[in-house]
């Protein structure tokens, strides 16, 4: 899978850094960040758990810059063996 299809997921500002850093080597992954509380990122959202959803259900990889287990329990009813 090539970096076009994958999201980096800020919830904060102070995210922001960190995601431009895991941007550099990941070439073509876009930002996303919460409306309201982000700026400068490729995309805004307001609902996090809708938003990872989708993504989750286009097959876009994630990386959250963001407790790991917000990620687990948003993602948790999407999964299956």
């Amino acid at each position: 899978m090539g970096t076009k299809n994958l999201a980096v997921v800020v919830l904060g500002q102070q995210g922001v850094p960190l995601a431009r850093q895991l941007m550099a080597v990941l070439p073509g992954a876009k930002l996303y960040g919460l409306s309201g509380r982000t700026t400068e990122v490729d995309l805004h959202f307001d609902q996090f758990g809708d938003t990872l959803r989708d993504l989750f259900s286009q097959g876009t990889a994630i990386v959250g810059v963001c407790a790991a287990g917000i990620l687990i329990r948003t993602l948790a009813p999407l999964l299956s063996d």
